[in-house]
């Protein structure tokens, strides 16, 4: 017994897969391949946007209904290796003029019947070309199901870069703030200053200047952010809220030289070309039984049968003593078989084409196995790259902490200029800008990676959320968290 998860849909807060179950022959395909995971741990707010984005996005809408068209035809080949009923009925009128009816002379004769009855049939060997035929078709559901799987990923991938950007500018908007709180603090001590007659009156007019320029730094950020929500309206029709930062998924942080060797069993391209190509190899042997086996099939029917006959003297137009009507039952049994001779080269010529569609499929899955290897081997090359220049960053933005508290305790007592504050005070914005960027490329590479792997599903996303990290509590935080 072997049942395919079709495409699923999320339903209120809790999320449903509703599953199409096919009943299969036996297969050596054991594992049991879904769009979704349970899920661990759920936000109202993140699922109730994804499910706004599965149900606004077209393309995996198409997906639902080609998975169906699929599965129905699966249904139809299956259907074919059962044995078929039919209810057969017909009405028969037969007419003979002249004829010579022995000492009786010359007479027209008409035979009227009507028959109905079951018609059973049932394809003994065929050279096993429908299981084989069925088969075909359910490796190529698998197919389907499998190519489905990534579309949702790649789409969910776009979703979670989107995420990121939108958490990103909120996180600008956060650091905006704070280096307007820090440029405000200098300016109130440059003024402070200079009513003491410590500094010049330039360096309150500098200040000013920063000041200004960080508000509208901060501006900008808000301007960016409130133009990303819009855009996550439009892709999930729900009014984007704040909540918990996408982490990093646990695999990649406790078993990631692990997760190569298991790359073949999880990975959906290579997934997907593997059920092609055992599809396109059941539909070979398919072939060859329906054009080179011989067949045997077996008929069975059961027929009434309702008959009038009429007999008229053709010289005085009298009915003769030869008319009668009948009603008789039939029971016929007919075992036929079949054997391929002669097609002219058409059967050749359909074999070595399904024997081609099975070398390009091989070759297809031998491409895919390569391909899936190289994009792990990129993606986590960039991952492991995004964690050092993110720890790399980290550092830096501590050390210019350290920095620019140290000058402004330098301003304050007059030991360095209020031009060197401010270079270092930008040098931290700054630091912390990119430090932000960093971040996103971290999470975001990550995720990149867990689609690779061929985990990145609807539930995966709702149950990866980082409940620990809410950069927007503290400063503190941010540099020991982001």
């Amino acid at each position: 017994m072997f049942s395919l998860i079709l495409l699923h849909l999320y339903s209120g807060n809790v999320l449903k897969v509703p599953a199409v179950k096919l009943v299969l022959p036996k297969m050596k395909i054991k594992k049991e391949v879904s769009l979704a995971e349970r899920v661990i741990h759920k936000d109202k707010f993140l699922e109730k946007a994804v499910k706004g984005f599965m149900s606004h996005n077209h393309e995996i809408v198409s997906i639902q209904h080609d998975l169906t068209a699929t599965m129905y035809d699966y249904n139809r080949a299956r259907g074919d290796i059962l044995p078929q009923l039919d209810f057969v009925s017909g009405l028969k009128s037969e007419q003979v003029l002249g004829a010579r009816q022995g000492d009786l002379g010359y007479q027209n004769t008409k035979d009227t019947s009507a028959n109905y009855g079951l018609r059973a049939t049932y394809v003994l060997f065929n050279g096993f070309a429908n299981i084989n035929g069925v088969r075909a078709k359910d490796f190529e559901v698998q197919s389907k199901l499998y190519k489905g799987v990534d579309t949702v990923a790649k789409k969910l991938l776009e979703f979670i870069k989107l995420i990121l950007t939108i958490q990103a500018s909120e996180l600008q908007v956060e650091i905006g703030k704070r280096d307007v709180a820090r440029k405000q603090k200098m300016y109130q001590e440059a003024k402070n200053r200079v009513v003491a007659g410590a500094a010049g009156k330039q360096d309150e007019f500098q200040a000013r200047a920063i000041l200004d320029e960080a508000t509208g730094k901060k501006g900008d950020a808000e301007t960016d952010f409130k133009n990303t929500t819009v855009k996550f309206l439009e892709w999930t029709g729900v009014t984007y809220e704040r909540m918990p930062w996408l982490a990093i998924p646990e695999e990649l942080l406790t078993k990631l030289d692990k997760l190569e060797a298991t790359l073949h069993k999880t990975n959906v391209s290579i997934l997907q070309a593997q059920a092609d190509m055992r599809s396109k190899e059941k539909n070979q042997k398919a072939t060859n039984g329906k054009l080179f086996s011989p067949k045997f099939n077996l008929e069975f029917n059961a027929n009434n049968r309702i008959g009038k006959l009429s007999a008229v003297n053709s010289q005085t137009n009298e009915p003769n003593s030869s008319s009668r009507s009948n009603t008789q039952t039939e029971l016929t049994t007919n075992l036929q078989c079949t054997l391929p001779l002669w097609s002219g080269g058409s059967d050749k010529s359909e074999a070595l084409q399904a024997s081609k569609a099975v070398a390009a499929a091989r070759h297809g899955f031998y491409s895919a196995a390569q391909d899936a290897k190289i994009d792990f081997q990129n993606a986590k090359e960039s991952f492991l790259s995004a964690q050092n220049d993110h720890t790399l960053y980290l550092s830096i933005v501590e050390n210019y902490q350290k920095s620019y508290e140290i000058a402004l305790d330098k301003y304050q007592s007059g030991a360095i200029g209020f031009t060197d504050l401010s270079e270092i005070a930008n040098n931290l914005e700054r630091a912390e800008q990119v430090l932000v960027r960093k971040d996103k490329d971290l999470r975001q590479t990550a995720w990149e990676l867990i689609k690779v792997l061929g985990s990145l599903t609807p539930s995966k996303l709702c149950a990866s959320l980082d409940k620990n990290f809410d950069p927007f509590s503290d400063y503190n935080r941010i540099k020991s968290c982001i």
